[in-house]
């Protein structure tokens, strides 16, 4: 590990330890063993990890996946992808973090066209409160964490914002639809 990585390593444990002391027996035990999992895929030459949310019977919101470990390269901000289920979302976040890994950077406002065959997405900014990363500002300690949602178009290559998105497709990727992970 670079002396780099170990000195952020050791600020976010500071971090996490100083939160700890605010948080029940029961809620430290889950956030540790859910940090353990995490560490063990990035550290463990994953490089990253994701966490996906699903909607239920009980609790119908829009699915949701979002990556933790983006920014242990240069300060990447983390993904997010609403709307797909983490199975059809994860493969398409790793090929994501397989171009950032190599010193690719996305920015708000930008299109791609090498994430999604035959169609391009678009990278949105997320409001710097990090909603809905919990998992993630947990791991890095941070209360706001820059992260960008990658946006995908209808099967007409439209986007949300623009006009002639195909009606069956919309408020399907409204972050406001979605819950907080527990």
């Amino acid at each position: 590990m670079s002396k780099e990585r170990e000195e952020a390593a050791q600020e976010r444990q500071t971090r996490l330890a100083a939160r700890d002391q605010v948080m029940s027996e029961e809620e430290q035990s889950r956030w540790a063993h859910i940090m353990l999992k995490v560490d063990a895929d990035i550290q463990g030459g994953l490089g990253w990890s994701a966490v996906g949310v699903m909607a239920t019977v009980e609790d119908p919101t829009l699915p949701f996946t979002y990556t933790i470990g983006f920014r242990e390269h240069d300060l990447h901000p983390e993904l997010i992808l609403v709307g797909m289920s983490p199975t059809q979302a994860h493969p398409l976040l790793g090929i994501l973090y397989d171009r950032v890994s190599s010193g690719e950077r996305f920015e708000d406002g930008q299109t791609d066209s090498r994430v999604l065959e035959g169609y391009d997405v678009k990278f949105k900014a997320l409001p710097p409160d990090g909603r809905p990363l919990n998992v993630a500002r947990h791991f890095y300690g941070l209360d706001e964490l820059p992260a960008l949602q990658v946006v995908w178009p209808d099967t007409n290559g439209v986007f949300p914002d623009e006009d002639g998105f195909e009606e069956r497709f919309v408020g399907w990727q409204d972050l406001d639809q979605i819950r907080e992970e527990d």
